[in-house]
């Protein structure tokens, strides 16, 4: 009797010398932030907060207490370490990263799964400007210690990863589109101005944040970051996050993302440290949350007691490690470069 092998332990079979590089680049990122003076954190995996974003499905789940000792609690799986690094920063800490998988549910794509390799870094006394350099030079020298080289080529276009990378704004991408970006945001009319300059897909009634991103989405990430990585700063305002305001122009932030191959890979900010301001930006995503009729979800009260103790100006960024391996080892789905997918596509 012929033995029978599975689909799926053929498709593993298929993918060792890519897992291969895969566990290569991980190690040669690790070996960068530890050259460059920073300490590795392995920040919890059950928290009393995933995070606050109001897109963001999360996971949760029954932590048992001791018998007799407390009461059973919620605790969610995170969707970034994000609150827990930053506990860290106000604990005195000035240089760390964590390397470790996060958790958001309802995904599923070739560029989504349910839990993913999220790499984090923070620095004190540093801005969002610090964060593009450290970017730059992590990602170049550890595709090339990998064996991936000074090049990428993906889906037929070559990609140079020398530093330095292109560096823009929101603003000036508006503007090569003929829509004076402040302007629009100061008076809430960018639908208007979009529809003026001939993008007929944008409805009169699209709020900033639609009539934004229908047009990001459609003129510009498609066409972000082919000859070289891209990092594009100065959000709107109003989708700020946890980033500091622009001071020279505060309709803006100083939140950037980074793009490579039309894909979203990091993003960044040169982080709110004062509480109130904090608490303001939290009870905005409660808000969203709630009108978008999404789980709603608790305070971490701890991370809040450490923005009130007070950090100094620092620069942090999430970055999506399995889409950067993707793109380095030139696969179209972060499924092909992941031992144990979860979505699969469908033909």
């Amino acid at each position: 009797m012929t033995k029978h092998t599975p689909q799926w332990l053929t498709q593993l079979s298929a993918k060792r010398d890519r897992l291969a590089l895969r566990a290569s680049i991980i190690k040669e990122i690790r070996r960068w932030f530890d050259d460059n003076g920073f300490i590795e954190m392995h920040t919890p995996r059950l928290v009393p907060s995933p995070g606050l974003e109001s897109n963001l499905d999360v996971f949760s789940t029954t932590l048992t207490a001791p018998r007799g000792e407390a009461e059973d609690a919620t605790v969610y799986l995170p969707t970034s370490p994000e609150f827990s690094m930053k506990k860290l920063l106000a604990a005195g800490f000035d240089r760390i990263y964590d390397l470790g998988v996060c958790f958001r549910n309802a995904e599923g794509s070739e560029l989504h799964e349910h839990e993913f390799l999220m790499l984090e870094w923070y620095r004190t006394h540093a801005d969002e400007t610090d964060i593009m350099d450290d970017c730059e030079a992590m990602v170049y020298a550890a595709a090339r210690a990998a064996g991936i080289g000074d090049t990428v080529t993906y889906k037929g276009r070559e990609i140079s990863l020398k530093p330095p990378w292109t560096r823009t704004t929101f603003a000036e991408l508006f503007a090569s589109i003929g829509i004076d970006l402040g302007d629009a945001y100061e008076h809430d009319n960018l639908a208007e101005a979009a529809i003026g300059q001939g993008f007929t897909y944008i409805q009169p009634d699209d709020d900033f944040d639609t009539a934004f991103y229908r047009l990001f989405l459609t003129e510009f990430e498609p066409n972000i970051g082919w000859d070289k990585p891209v990092f594009i700063n100065g959000y709107p305002a109003c989708m700020a996050a946890y980033a500091r305001l622009d001071e020279d122009d505060p309709r803006f932030s100083r939140r950037f993302e980074l793009f490579m191959g039309g894909i979203e890979l990091a993003n960044a900010f040169y982080e709110v440290t004062d509480a109130e301001e904090q608490r303001r930006r939290q009870q905005k995503y409660r808000e969203e949350r709630e009108d978008l009729s999404t789980e709603a979800v608790p305070e971490d009260p701890e991370f809040m007691e450490a923005l009130e103790a007070g950090f100094p100006r620092s620069g942090g960024i999430a970055l999506g490690v399995d889409r950067l391996i993707m793109l380095l080892l030139q696969q179209e789905a972060i499924q092909d470069i992941l031992p144990f997918p979860r979505w699969q596509r469908q033909d």
